[in-house]
């Protein structure tokens, strides 16, 4: 089965092990593949609606993996109990109700080796969640699909380390690797600031003010990350010279 680039970078993420929960399964595709591929022994299908709960089951039968990928009906962690799974994944949701099923299903979520997570919307607010709730993010990556970028991130239960207002931003990882995509987002993040804020010139209220002010912070914070990863870049071509 072909997958998207995103996904596939989830099953990657997810690694190995004995059992795997995907949470908001829809067509149930990550679970067929991880156990089709021999990654995980058996999964755990799991969706709060019906419908595509009913096609995630479908998919799993024709692929003959009934016995080994077990379809739940469930309001996120729910029904699944705590050490069922070694992974769980969460993905193609928003980040406030990721922050509420990690919330309301804490203990189950803790009791997994590894989280992937791959919140859609409000993702600095999503990491400040996590810090503050002692969830670690220990990998995280950028992916394009489709003509947008994701993030998608490994976390494991624990006391995070320290983070700057610039890694909760943009994640403290993609950072490590030079992440062309967050490079691009930091080009963009400026030029559409650029564009809003002559904009906001033009107009004479106090909304506009306190818009254009939000918005030369937020530049500002995007040049100063361009600017540790070019400088960081040169770093990297000059040690390579010697």
């Amino acid at each position: 089965m072909q997958l998207s680039p995103r996904l596939e970078k989830i099953m990657e993420m997810a690694g190995s092990g004995n059992a795997v929960a995907d949470i908001g399964t829809d067509h149930g595709y990550v679970p067929l593949e991880l156990v089709r591929r021999g990654a995980f022994q058996r999964a755990y299908a799991m969706d709060v609606r019906k419908g595509p709960l009913e096609r995630a089951r479908e998919h799993i039968q024709m692929a003959g993996m009934s016995e080994r990928i077990e379809t739940r009906l469930s309001d996120g962690l729910e029904k699944l109990l705590p050490g069922e799974a070694d992974v769980i994944v969460m993905a193609g949701m928003g980040g406030p109700l990721m922050q509420r099923l990690l919330i309301q299903g804490e203990q189950t979520a803790r009791s997994a080796k590894n989280l992937i997570l791959s919140p859609q919307s409000e993702v600095e607010r999503f990491r400040r969640f996590l810090h503050e709730n002692r969830f670690k993010v220990v990998d995280e990556v950028y992916i394009e699909d489709e003509n947008k970028i994701y993030v998608v991130m490994r976390c494991i239960s624990g006391e995070p380390e320290e983070w700057t207002d610039l890694e909760f931003r943009y994640g403290k990882y993609p950072w490590k690797v030079k992440d062309a995509l967050l490079f691009r987002i930091l080009e963009k993040e400026i030029r559409t600031a650029d564009s809003i804020l002559e904009e906001l010139k033009k107009q004479d209220s106090v909304s506009a003010e306190m818009r254009s002010c939000q918005l030369r912070k937020e530049r500002e914070m995007a040049v100063q990350a361009r600017e540790l990863m070019l400088s960081s870049q040169e770093e990297k071509i000059a040690g390579e010279d010697q």
